[in-house]
């Protein structure tokens, strides 16, 4: 009996070794493969011609001790630049976003109206070159994401064109219209002409 429970134990010490190894592998990897992170002078002269910046923040919704960013992102027509830090991990990508979110059933609810700029390869400031045909200026803000586990990692907010609730997922819109502006409302937010895209401002009615 005492023999059993003894290799009951080793197997269970060995099993916990095995994984623990596993997941300190899964977030060392990336680091020992990562290439030289970008110098702070190149990343801040990026920044210096980029029309639009955020911040990634520790403390959104959906970052914890191991998916978190803090620092500076400055998004430009050509390339987008991070000074800050990123916890590490596995097959990190840059989204930019309609609308800014920070959970991953957000994320994934409004992943199709995104579009992926590029891989995210270095965790002590990156750049990542904008695609030709992707006009940063036609989004919002930018998301950190974890493609191999689908985990949300950061976000920020570059600009704000739209007006939304603390919860950005099942609208039900209504639309209201007076003699001088257009609303449409929603069960966790409110679209005003005001804070709206160019496609969304709303003309004033003539009365008749």
């Amino acid at each position: 009996m005492i023999k059993k429970f003894r290799t009951l134990i080793l197997i269970g010490t060995h099993a916990a070794a095995i994984g623990a190894g596993f997941v300190l592998g899964i977030y060392a990897l990336p680091i020992l493969t990562a290439p030289e992170s970008p110098s702070v002078e190149v990343v801040r002269s990026a920044a210096a011609t980029a029309g639009f910046q955020g911040e990634f923040r520790r403390d959104l919704a959906d970052s914890d001790a191991l998916h978190w960013g803090e620092g500076t992102l400055s998004v430009g027509p050509e390339t987008i630049a991070f000074e800050g830090r990123l916890a590490p991990g596995p097959d990190y990508r840059l989204y930019l976003s309609p609308a800014f979110v920070e959970t991953e059933a957000d994320f994934e609810a409004l992943k199709s109206q995104m579009v992926e700029v590029g891989p995210v390869q270095t965790f002590e400031n990156f750049m990542v070159n904008v695609p030709d045909g992707i006009d940063p200026a036609r989004y919002n803000a930018a998301i950190v994401w974890c493609e191999a586990f689908g985990q949300f990692i950061t976000a920020a907010e570059y600009q704000q064109r739209y007006c939304i609730g603390p919860s950005r997922s099942a609208w039900r819109v209504r639309l209201t219209i007076s003699s001088t502006s257009l609303a449409l409302t929603s069960n966790t937010g409110v679209y005003r002409n005001e804070c709206s895209p160019p496609w969304m401002t709303a003309r004033p009615m003539r009365r008749r």
